[in-house]
């Protein structure tokens, strides 16, 4: 008996010894294949060291360790769930009246949001320790853990989380708000040219409505200014199953759209979402004489799909977003000077279907679609 009290105390000052000023144990190099692992495991309290502060990764652990180890991982999920209890009873049963609380909800929503997404698996998470708590039933026994208890409690986990995740909104709504500004300054009849092509300082909006072909004029950097501003709004669904959906719906004038007296319609903003858009192009009217131009307002729904999964194969169909690889079907990116992953990613938006399946580490897909019905509320592709 007096074997097993110290094999006891052992244990317990193994888990519970104080916590060492140092973020990760002073025996295990950065470079090791498990420094992150274990720095993440000992900043949870899922494991402490010796009482002389080292891991001894390559010393075997005994059944008492693993007990241990393991009831700290129980008490940290149990923690998790009852925190997330405690924030969903917390939230008030009416809606608040001032912008103030009413942003203290919105906050409070998100965070919960942000713990459940972050509580998918859980459920094999529990699984494993209820098997692991028969299989160490004895030594938590010894070390004076109520394990019927703790079992009772691993059961009542799966239904708490399976509960927690049903409380799930059934759409997300996330969203971006964008600001670009651009000018430039002509000196001496010589023009700047950004990294795209575009000469600056010659929107001398006054000197250039009404020429044709448009010949670049000296303009100031106030002249020059253009102001493209965009905001998107997506919902996403949040079932795990069946038809999941997403669409985005953008606002902006970065199309740049601008009709100019005698001069067809140019791109003058970004351009658009669609179009091989090149701004050195030489024709007459290219954004190429005029630099960045901001366009009227403009609305156009980005995309707007539902994905399907069955037997290994992913379906979509709708306005969807594609590009195959890196070198196939990937839109050319003509903003680099506005950081955005809507315009960034490379994608094309068409209305049409993507079938696709993973053979290993095989892609195989099908698609297909058209981008010409693809319109914006002022015409643009």
């Amino acid at each position: 008996m007096r074997r097993v009290r110290l094999l006891a105390a052992s244990a317990i000052l193994l888990v519970f010894s104080a916590a060492q000023a140092q973020d990760n144990f002073p025996d295990v190099p950065q470079n090791h294949w498990a420094y992150q692992a274990l720095e993440r495991m000992k900043k949870e309290g899922l494991l402490v060291g010796y009482p002389d502060g080292l891991y001894r990764g390559g010393r075997p652990a005994s059944r008492y360790e693993l007990a241990v180890a393991m009831h700290a991982v129980y008490t940290n999920l149990k923690n998790i769930t009852d925190g997330l209890d405690a924030q969903l009873k917390g939230f008030p049963s009416s809606i608040p009246a001032s912008q103030t609380d009413v942003a203290a909800l919105r906050d409070a929503v998100a965070a919960v949001q942000r713990d459940l997404a972050a509580m998918k698996g859980y459920g094999a998470d529990i699984a494993d320790l209820r098997r692991a708590s028969d299989t160490f039933e004895k030594e938590l026994t010894q070390l004076g853990v109520d394990v019927q208890a703790m079992k009772d409690d691993l059961r009542n986990l799966a239904g708490r989380v399976s509960a927690l995740e049903a409380k799930r909104p059934a759409v997300e709504v996330s969203g971006d708000l964008n600001l670009w500004l651009g000018g430039g300054h002509t000196l001496d009849g010589r023009y700047g040219l950004t990294r795209d092509g575009r000469l600056t300082g010659t929107r001398d909006k006054g000197a250039i409505a009404s020429v044709f072909p448009p010949v670049p004029r000296r303009a100031g950097i106030t002249d020059d200014l253009a102001i493209l501003h965009e905001a998107a709004v997506t919902l996403t669904s949040t079932n795990e199953t069946g038809v999941r959906l997403k669409g985005t719906l953008v606002a902006t004038n970065a199309f740049g759209q601008t009709p100019i007296a005698g001069v067809p319609t140019t791109n003058v903003g970004f351009g658009n979402q669609s179009d091989l858009f090149s701004p050195a192009n030489g024709n007459a009217g290219s954004p190429a004489l005029f630099g960045y131009a901001d366009g009227s307002g403009d609305l156009y729904l980005q995309e707007l799909a539902g994905t399907y999964s069955w037997k290994g194969l992913n379906l979509e169909a709708g306005r969807v977003r594609h590009k195959a690889t890196p070198w196939i079907l990937q839109r050319i990116d003509n903003t680099p000077y506005f950081d955005n992953e809507r315009w960034d990613d490379g994608r094309y938006t068409f209305d049409g279907a993507i079938v696709g399946t993973r053979l290993g580490s095989v892609r195989a897909e099908v698609y297909g679609g058209k981008n010409s019905s693809v319109l914006s509320k002022n015409g643009v592709i």
